[in-house]
């Protein structure tokens, strides 16, 4: 019947392979019935098809059940064994990979707290999980440190999480984190393991950081200062140099922004430039030159993500050096000139307080000014 299957809940030594073929007859006769014959102890419901389980059935007797209750169910294949999670009939859309101890691949799907209930939290749920499948597959192979049961795949907000969390992060960098937030800019951006993100005006390295542990050991982070910014922020520039040295997947490059991308050992998945947009427009820097490198440095779709200060709109370039702002109109013209698609916009960082028309180092409204936030991509 849909929805009943076999639970393994608890295991007990026999030496009668006859006792247990005729509880394997039972369990089967009381599904077929609907009933069940005992409450299982696990959320996990495991349905073993193998030839191997019958043998080590003679071995343990494993008490089973009907239950309509989410379900693994392990399949043998020529290729791997999979397991797939359901709960009353709908699929989860995370689907994590662990192994069992001979390396088989196990495919399980992960539920969220509301989902399994308050009994066990999701690691201990999936730990419970594997463990009664690597029973259910047989064998005598020890499990290798039961590695493959306690690590579960993040997910990607969970992985930005870590980042932010990550306890290398200074006190200066923390205590910005109510305005700037940090974990929801790098989710709007799409940011996942692996990626290749550059980092455009790093200054203490606080995106640079939190990038670094986002794309882990497999990604890269390029700090980029223009050769004018690290020359005249020396110090801030060799810190940067610094982190570099500290951390494996990030390097630090200064150079005219016309030419960025220059020294990059791969094609970027994003591009940051956070606050700086608007310097552009009175340091001479060629914006046309430099949108279309950024461009060229991305991989095809790959995104370019755009912070800055709100001007008052229509106002062009003329805040630019005075108070520190753009319209964002303009930015919004120049960089899709250069080849870039609009995708979105956030309001997350939006002060509809701030006036627009004052310094955004006004101590009123410093850290806290109305910024917008654009996201482009490359077409593929």
């Amino acid at each position: 019947t849909s929805g009943q299957v076999d639970v393994c809940n608890s295991m007990r030594i026999s030496s009668s392979g006859e006792e247990n073929d005729a509880y394997s007859r039972k369990c089967k006769l009381e599904t077929a019935r609907g009933r069940r014959s005992r409450a299982p102890t696990l959320r996990t419901v495991v349905k073993c098809r193998s030839e191997r389980q019958k043998r080590r059935e003679q071995k343990y007797d494993l008490h089973c059940s009907a239950s309509p209750a989410p379900r693994y169910e392990s399949v043998s294949g020529r290729e791997e064994n999979r397991a797939q999670v359901q709960t009353k009939g709908k699929i989860s859309p995370e689907v994590s990979r662990v192994r069992d101890w001979k390396g088989k691949v196990f495919l399980l799907q992960v539920f969220g707290r509301e989902q399994m209930g308050k009994s066990m939290k999701p690691v201990y749920w999936l730990s419970a999980a594997t463990l009664i499948l690597a029973a259910c597959s047989g064998g005598n192979e020890q499990v290798e440190d039961q590695q493959a049961a306690s690590e579960v795949p993040q997910t990607r907000w969970d992985t930005i999480m870590e980042a932010v969390d990550d306890e290398q992060r200074p006190d200066e960098d923390r205590v910005l984190d109510v305005n700037r937030h940090p974990a929801e800019v790098l989710d709007f951006a799409g940011v996942e393991r692996g990626w290749a993100v550059a980092d455009i005006v790093p200054g203490g390295g606080y995106y640079s950081r939190v990038l670094s542990t986002a794309v882990g050991d497999m990604g890269r982070v390029y700090s980029f200062n223009p050769s004018w910014v690290a020359e005249q922020y020396g110090e801030a520039n060799e810190a940067m140099n610094a982190m570099a040295r500290r951390r494996a997947n990030l390097s630090h490059h200064a150079e005219d922004l016309e030419n960025f991308g220059a020294g990059f050992d791969r094609p970027l998945d994003a591009v940051f430039m956070v606050l700086f947009y608007h310097d552009t427009g009175y340091d001479e820097t060629d914006r046309e030159a430099m949108n279309e490198a950024i461009f060229n440095a991305l991989a095809p779709g790959g995104v370019f993500l755009v912070i800055d200060h709100h001007a008052v709109q229509g106002s062009g370039l003329d805040a630019v050096q005075t108070l520190h702002r753009i319209d964002s109109s303009v930015v919004m013209q120049e960089v899709m000139a250069a080849g870039f698609e609009f995708v979105s916009e956030s309001d997350m960082l939006a002060n509809p307080e701030d006036p627009r028309n004052i310094s955004v180092f006004a101590p009123n409204i410093r850290r806290n000014t109305d910024r917008f936030v654009y996201l482009f991509r490359k077409p593929e």
